[in-house]
């Protein structure tokens, strides 16, 4: 293994071959290429530094306007057939592990669904097995059938260079199958549709909802609509995710003269009698947190600032759905279809789904409507890529059990010094516990200031700033909660460390698919547990071995053997309930559990005699204390008039 810690430490001295080099002899012509490529690239990144993958090629001459449009639309020329065969399409279907279901009761004719006139109960059975049959949707096998009105699509010839200059050379499985669903009205089912779509993480689910949008808004533009405010509305559980949001949505809207804004706090600004005071947004997309966009929709001007709303996108929509934020995407959910009077196309994105999730965002698509008569509810269509609820096969995923606290320390100290791939990012169970680690680890690599904490107690400029310096490899070790679990794109990350277990087998998931990312598979996931998470450890064993098994098998020391899966106890409901809810007990923020949960490898003989001391200087503080208020303004060294010190009696020595 390469001494990464020599290579890091070092400031303009680098090992040979550091830029890409290679110990095989090269040509003349080749090696007169090399030079010349390093002459014209002074600032490169080397090789094995450039973490992230943005400095390690030397900068290309832009090419004039004409000659790039050429080139980007040469793909054009590209012929794709059309899949009409049903057998072509279920074979596309299956290859790529792509599954539509119909989860709505509404009556919808589909590619698979004949129609049978019977009256017997074997009839109706038969017919309602067929319902429930996958959709033959015929899947988006080339970006270039974008452009293909053969295909059935339009899109802007600006949104398809995009997608082209972002590195998008062909599509991932969920825009294979969530592109056509999107963009082709009528091609599944009758009517409008819904979309609930489970993807693995990292696998291009942002771009498969931001392209329809695009489309959608410029379609109405090509129309004459052009009467400016916010047309779509993109709703996401954390800031972080959210401005990540905006920052893909301008990547593909360049050209376009599509606007795309953040919901911040002074968009619904409140007076100073604490009556709101509205909102303006030009913006066509407005990316936002539940909280501060159901207050904007609900003020005053809020239904005339979202009155052109047609869509609506829940990303990460397990959590949005979920106990914490619930009430708030509900009413958000409502208030947009009022406005909308029931013309609002809602698509739902994560990496897992749960069964609740399903039936929640079931019951609001069937729920009746305020107008009179109610028009047909949509149909909501299930999107599911590969197996539903488990991690990406292609991350090495170990559990580790290191008996107690200090013994996680120690070996998360050992990976240091052994088989550390930075960047990396170490989930702990709380905000106290980032910090104590942050403390506990801050010198512990060898270049200063290449650790760093964030959490939600952090301000906004903090975290983004901390976040800025993570993505240019300023930081390598960044050390938070779950916070940065979901939605968050790092794809030069390679290393993902539970240092605490995750309170549920869903978050467990999301942390793992930090890494991995766009099919890279060279990440990591290392899970430490104690004895004290031996009766939560399960489940997550239980999806590594799903992970091993898709991916055929598990290298020697990774993942879990078959006698650890049969000797770990199976958790209760209620445990499983608890643990979401609290997280692990023995590290709350009682005093046993402050106890038990000490980040520090700190023997317990020492730390008595730091509390010791700890207690005898709290003690000298307080009688100095209350001597003072009897009036002796010296404590406890001053002189009574017989000379005597007045100190207290503390027994006779033998």
């Amino acid at each position: 293994m390469t001494d990464i810690f020599r290579l890091l430490s070092r400031s303009t001295s680098f090992a040979k071959g550091a830029f890409g080099g290679s110990n095989v002899p090269q040509s003349r012509t080749t090696t007169r290429k090399t030079t010349a490529a390093a002459a014209a690239n002074t600032d490169a990144v080397p090789t094995e530094l450039d973490f992230f993958g943005t400095g390690s090629q030397p900068r290309k001459r832009k090419k004039p306007h004409d000659e790039e449009k050429e080139e980007v639309g040469s793909e054009l020329d590209v012929v794709d057939p059309v899949l009409e065969d049903d057998d072509a399409i279920r074979k596309v279907l299956a290859q790529h592990k792509l599954r539509f279901t119909i989860l709505s009761d509404t009556t919808t004719t589909t590619t698979t669904t004949t129609t049978t006139t019977t009256t017997t109960a074997e009839g109706k059975k038969k017919k309602k097995k067929k319902q429930q049959q996958s959709l033959l949707v015929p899947p988006l096998t080339s970006f270039a059938q974008l452009r293909s009105p053969r295909h059935g699509y339009a899109l802007s010839k600006r949104v398809y260079e995009n997608i082209l200059r972002q590195g998008y050379t062909a599509p991932t499985e969920v825009q294979m199958g969530a592109l056509p669903v999107l963009m082709r009205k009528g091609c599944v089912v009758d009517g409008a549709v819904d979309l609930l779509t489970c993807a693995p993480t990292g696998s291009g689910k942002t771009l498969a909802y931001v392209v329809p949008l695009l489309d959608e808004i410029l379609a109405a533009r090509e129309k004459g609509v052009r009467e400016k405010g916010v047309r779509a509305v993109v709703v996401a559980p954390t800031k972080e995710l959210a401005a990540q949001i905006v920052n893909e949505v301008m990547k593909l809207a360049v050209g376009t003269g599509v606007k795309v804004s953040l919901m911040r706090k002074g968009m619904a600004a409140t007076s100073a009698k604490g009556e709101s005071a509205g909102i303006h947004v030009t913006s066509d997309i407005l990316v936002s947190t539940p909280l501060l966009l159901l207050h904007a929709i609900e003020s005053e001007e809020g239904k005339a600032e979202f009155g052109k709303v047609r869509r609506l996108v829940l990303d990460e929509a397990d959590v949005l759905l979920d106990e914490l934020f619930k009430d708030q995407t509900l009413g958000i959910w409502k208030a947009l279809r009022e406005i909308a009077n029931n013309d609002l196309r809602t698509s739902l994105w994560s990496a897992t789904i749960s069964s609740g999730t399903e039936e929640v965002a079931r019951n609001m698509i069937l729920s009746s409507t305020t107008t009179a008569p109610p028009p047909p509810p949509p149909t909501l269509l299930r999107f599911i890529v590969g197996i539903k609820d488990t991690a990406l096969p292609t991350v090495h995923q170990t559990l580790i059990y290191t008996a107690t606290e200090p013994g996680k320390l120690l070996a998360l100290r050992q990976l240091f010094t052994t088989s550390f791939h930075p960047p990396a990012l170490i989930f702990v169970q709380s905000v106290p516990r980032a910090q104590a680690l942050y403390a506990e680890i801050l010198y512990d690599l060898p270049t200063p200031g290449r650790i760093a904490v964030l959490h939600v107690s952090l301000t906004d400029t903090a975290r983004a700033d901390t976040m800025a310096r993570f993505r240019r490899g300023e930081v390598w070790v960044l050390i938070t909660t779950d916070l940065l679990a979901r939605g968050v794109d790092f794809r030069g990350v390679r290393l993902v460390i539970n240092y605490d277990i995750p309170t549920t087998v869903v978050a467990y998931i999301h942390r793992v698919g930090r890494t991995g990312r766009a099919g890279a598979e060279d990440g990591c996931a290392v899970t430490y547990y104690t004895k004290e998470d031996v009766g939560y450890v399960k489940g997550i064993a239980n999806v590594i071995a799903v992970a091993q098994k898709t991916k055929g098998g598990a290298a020697v020391g990774e993942g879990v053997q078959k006698w650890l899966l049969d000797a770990l106890p199976k958790s209760s409901k209620r445990e499983r309930k608890l643990l979401k809810k609290r997280g692990v007990e023995a590290r709350g923020a009682g005093v046993e559990g402050r106890k038990k949960s000490r980040i520090s490898t700190k023997s317990g003989y020492e730390r008595q005699k730091t509390d010791a001391r700890r207690g005898a200087v709290e003690a000298s503080k307080k009688r100095k204390l209350v001597a003072e208020l009897e009036g002796d303004s010296d404590g406890d060294d001053h002189q009574d008039s017989d000379g005597d010190d007045g100190e207290v009696f503390g027994g006779i020595e033998e």
